[in-house]
């Protein structure tokens, strides 16, 4: 029966996350996605509530800890999969099955739209600001935990 509730619980955390990944989109509590912790919290909830109502309460423990497994595997893949230059890479081709390699680098990769595309990730989690200038400043009136990990970044680059 426990195995029953364990693919329960695996398939609502995914379509879960799905659905609040379209209503939020990549909106960030730095350094997560509010979709992702709405669907931690949600699923801890549902799953908790569930198997106490048709188990017993001595497995709240084991939901909890499957359900903090799967945050940090979706956290972890996520991450990666919007950060890392190696997996937009793979994703275009399979995607689009064979790359020129040079209309490639003219049209879906270069500088230009890899810095674009940082600088939008960090405005949507408004990490900084980005004056008509063409200046951009780290927001500290926000969240105060991006400048203390641009400071670490900082300290860790001068060691």
């Amino acid at each position: 029966m426990f195995f029953i509730f364990f693919i329960i619980n695996i398939f609502s955390y995914f379509l879960i996350l799905k659905f609040f990944l379209f209503f939020f989109g990549n909106k960030y509590i730095f350094p997560v996605r509010i979709a992702e912790l709405l669907n931690l919290g949600t699923n801890l909830i549902l799953n908790i509530y569930l198997n106490v109502y048709f188990l017993e309460s001595s497995i709240v423990l084991n939901i909890i800890l499957i359900n903090f497994g799967l945050f940090f595997i979706c956290y972890s893949i996520c991450s990666m999969i919007s950060t890392s230059p190696r997996t937009k890479i793979l994703l275009d081709l399979y995607r689009l099955k064979k790359i020129d390699k040079n209309l490639y680098l003219k049209k879906f990769y270069n500088e230009k739209i890899v810095l674009n595309n940082r600088i939008k990730r960090l405005l949507t989690n408004n990490e900084i600001i980005y004056k008509r200038d063409k200046s951009i400043f780290i927001n500290k009136k926000g969240v105060k935990f991006f400048s203390i990990v641009a400071f670490f970044f900082y300290i860790m680059k001068k060691i």
